[in-house]
């Protein structure tokens, strides 16, 4: 007896993915807030990787410009104590996304959307893309004088 309905099985992994999470040890230079890899294998662009110091310590960061198998990564909290021997860099294959619900409304938050009014934490009804959809060309109003 097929005590399961196959088609709500299915519909249960319709939005799974699966992304591999490649570790690189391939820091070419570090300059900055910027972070030069090299040897990458299908980076993305605006993808967030997780940056993992020798001391253990994590760190974010996101890919600004793809040049071949090379890399530039905005490394969001600073690159002291980033070299090139003991830190690791995972990309996600995700982009950074935003926590939205409706009680954000009227509320005050941060550059990286952490609440600083003293109110409490947003539970989250949706994460959306920060970086919005692209312009399409052909659809723009072009601008009169």
């Amino acid at each position: 007896i097929n005590r399961y309905n196959m088609s709500e099985i299915t519909s249960e992994f319709d939005d799974y993915r699966i992304t591999p999470r490649v570790d690189y040890r391939t820091i070419l230079d570090v300059e900055g807030p910027l972070v030069i890899l090299d040897n990458v294998k299908f980076p993305k662009y605006a993808e967030i990787v997780n940056v993992r110091l020798g001391d253990g310590s994590i760190r974010k960061g996101q890919v600004l410009e793809i040049m071949g198998k090379r890399a530039v990564v905005q490394i969001f909290e600073g690159t002291q104590g980033i070299d090139n021997i003991n830190t690791h860099i995972e990309f996600t294959g995700d982009v950074l996304k935003m926590p939205i619900s409706i009680e954000m409304l009227g509320r005050s938050f941060n550059g990286s959307g952490v609440p600083i009014d003293s109110g409490p934490p947003v539970l989250a009804e949706k994460f959306l893309d920060i970086n919005g959809q692209p312009i399409n060309p052909f659809q723009r109003v072009y601008p009169q004088e």
